[in-house]
């Protein structure tokens, strides 16, 4: 019943899609047809300023930790990459991809390091993203990346699915090591997205089994930007910037950003209180 109340939902939203320009109806083919797409993108003044901004906050960090991420709360004087997130026109490729309404679950501002090779964490292992049935993550890399600085590594949708199958990979569960990935599908077939800063990859994470690649050569600096259907299976709170902040940003969105962060209507006043953090 639940699988046919989301293949009825996607039928009756088809005529909705929104158009997109030639550029995004590019990216969403090769999503539609792969569930993955890359692309250089320029970002904004301001959005570029504060990318920097969060990149020089995180080389000033220790290098203790594998993986370091910038505190969201950092966002409150300066909104800009949120709200990036929020833009139309991701949010139209987001929906043409996802099929539905989207939800964006926010952002995450991160450096891999070079210098901490750290197997504990688990987005260098390989695993299934467990938000939705269809996902998007936009990642775009703050930093040049080659094949030694921490590639975003992933396998074509058929080997995903068949070591899926073969392996019982549980999205949200499961985080091979390549042993075991390399059991069901030789390393040749492994796929990764290199390039430099203000490369974009788009990716199905919840569809294509993926991890980040350890960096040896370099540290990598990232952004990576969630969404899902408006009916995530979850909604995780770490992308989400404290509710000051995106109540702080509310009054300049369109309905439509508005329903994208799963903002109630004020009369409701439900503002917040099963998707922000405090």
């Amino acid at each position: 019943m639940v699988t046919r109340n989301y293949e009825s939902r996607l039928a009756q939203y088809r005529s909705a899609l929104p158009p997109v320009s030639a550029a995004d109806a590019a990216v969403a083919a090769a999503l539609k047809s792969g569930h993955i797409a890359g692309r250089r993108v320029r970002l904004d003044t301001d959005t570029q300023a504060a990318a920097q901004r969060a990149v020089d906050w995180l080389r000033e960090r220790s290098l203790a930790e594998a993986v370091e991420y910038l505190p969201l709360h950092l966002l409150e004087d300066d909104p800009a990459l949120f709200l990036w997130g929020l833009s139309e026109e991701n949010l139209d490729i987001a929906e043409r991809h996802i099929g539905l309404p989207v939800r964006y679950h926010g952002l995450e501002v991160r450096a891999e390091r070079a210098a901490s090779p750290d197997p504990r964490h688990l987005v260098r292992h390989w695993h299934f993203d467990l938000e939705d049935r269809r996902m998007l993550k936009i990642i775009v890399y703050l930093s040049d990346v080659d094949e030694s600085t921490g590639p975003f590594e992933f396998l074509p949708l058929a080997a995903s699915d068949l070591t899926r199958q073969t392996l019982r990979v549980r999205p949200g569960l499961t985080f091979l090591p390549d042993a075991d990935v390399t059991a069901a599908v030789p390393s040749s077939l492994w796929q990764r997205v290199t390039g430099p800063a203000g490369t974009a990859v788009y990716a199905d994470t919840a569809r294509l089994l993926h991890r980040v690649k350890a960096p040896t050569g370099g540290d990598r600096y990232s952004v990576t930007f969630v969404y899902s259907s408006d009916r995530p299976r979850h909604a995780l709170t770490r992308f989400m910037p404290p509710a000051r902040i995106v109540e702080s940003v509310l009054e300049d969105l369109t309905p439509r950003q508005r329903r994208a962060l799963a903002v109630p209507d004020r009369a409701s006043g439900e503002f917040g209180r099963k998707t922000l953090q405090p």
